[in-house]
């Protein structure tokens, strides 16, 4: 027959392995921890960063439009004294059921200009750097080699910038509904800046 002792030091270690086993689950009502951030939610975040970030600049250059000065006035000045241009922004030559507003029109045509001011300072860059990576490749110069890449590569991610930021520009001057309208009759309208003739 087991003594009052022996019982004793049965029941404090039962109790001891029952606090244990409590004291390992979470409560029902414990807050929980906050989940990791998914690569979905970053990639929203850089998106709607890169939308803020544009609007910012469209409204300077609406700014310093209104005020006569700065880059975005004299680029204006320069479209206008060439005179209208047959793009599709150009009442002219409009897809069917698109009206724009006189701001929205130079919204526009501002957005192109700083896309091709963009991708033409880009592609100068990549077709005279080719001639200097092989310059660089062929004297075994490593150090130039490098450098030259890091140019190129900035070059090409300045000219996908600069369709983001046309395509980013136009959702915002015309909304997403008139944006998908004039996708459907003009593709290359949207994914492509420069306007071009209208269609026949």
């Amino acid at each position: 027959m087991k003594s009052p002792i022996n019982f004793l030091i049965v029941g404090i270690a039962l109790i001891a392995f029952l606090g244990l086993a409590v004291a390992g689950e979470p409560e029902a009502n414990e807050p929980q921890s906050p989940e990791t951030e998914t690569p979905e939610t970053a990639e929203a975040e850089e998106h709607e960063q890169a939308a803020e970030q544009l609007r910012e600049r469209m409204r300077q250059r609406r700014t310093e439009r209104t005020q006569g000065e700065g880059p975005a006035a004299e680029r204006m000045q320069r479209l206008r004294e060439r005179g209208p241009a047959m793009a599709w922004w150009e009442p002219e030559a409009a897809p069917d059921g698109i009206e724009l507003t006189e701001t929205q029109r130079e919204a526009i045509i501002e957005l192109n200009q700083a896309c091709l001011d963009t991708l033409r300072q880009a592609r100068q860059t990549l077709a005279t750097s080719q001639r200097e990576l092989s310059q660089a490749i062929a004297g075994g110069n490593s150090e130039a080699i490098d450098e030259v890449l890091a140019r190129r590569a900035e070059a090409s991610s300045a000219m996908q910038q600069a369709e983001a930021d046309w395509i980013l520009g136009l959702r915002e001057t015309l909304g997403t509904e008139t944006l998908s309208q004039l996708a459907r009759q003009r593709p290359r309208a949207v994914t492509r800046c420069g306007g071009g003739p209208p269609a026949r």
